[in-house]
């Protein structure tokens, strides 16, 4: 940490939140209006121009911490994080951390399945290598498997995992672990970094 913000310094980023407006007013946060259809962009830019920083403002603490999203909780949304939080102390889910093996899944079909779907230089098809290689090692049967949206073989078997590459498809997330479907979240598919995921497990009721 120390020496990435040496290399870039102390910037400040800002977060955009497309939804789930009421839910943050109802927690107290403050929002500013950038655009609205029918607006120019020249006028959402200049509206973003006229935010200033406030100088004396620090770091805001994390809310929702699960000890799964330790080290990797900026790839997290915050909306993912209250859902998944909930879900955890509720008792209704198990929450783990895992860094993927970065190999093709060794069952031949899976494999084709992926360099048919996405070319060599996407990091979706290295990102669901890698996620199909890995649910091999926990012993996941394949034939259950929807891949971002796709059935690796069509219907052989009910529908038992979901791999969701770069949080595409989280607002299905809730319908299937309801309905006993495990979730393996890519969080940020990449050509080159190591892959981190959370793998979301149903617990039966």
């Amino acid at each position: 940490m120390s020496m990435r913000q040496a290399l870039r310094g102390r910037t400040r980023g800002i977060a955009f939140q497309f939804r789930g407006r009421d839910s943050l007013r109802a927690e107290g946060f403050e929002l500013f209006l950038l655009w609205r259809k029918g607006e120019s962009f020249a006028l959402a830019r200049e509206r973003l121009a006229s935010l200033k920083a406030d100088p004396s403002a620090g770091r805001a603490p994390r809310d929702h911490m699960l000890a799964a999203f330790e080290g990797m909780e900026s790839l997290v949304p915050r909306l993912a994080r209250i859902e998944l939080f909930n879900r955890h102390e509720a008792g209704r889910i198990t929450v783990t951390p895992l860094t993927l093996r970065d190999e093709f899944p060794a069952d031949e079909e899976a494999a084709l399945h992926v360099r048919r779907r996405w070319v060599e230089t996407s990091p979706l098809r290295r990102a669901a290598a890698c996620a199909l290689a890995t649910l091999e090692d926990q012993g996941i049967d394949l034939g259950g498997v929807v891949l971002h949206g796709k059935r690796l073989f069509g219907r052989r078997q009910p529908e038992r995992c979901f791999v969701d590459l770069g949080w595409n498809s989280f607002w299905h997330m809730g319908r299937r672990l309801d309905a006993g479907v495990s979730w393996l979240e890519v969080m940020r598919p990449h050509v080159t970094k190591p892959m981190d995921a959370l793998f979301i497990r149903p617990v039966p009721r």
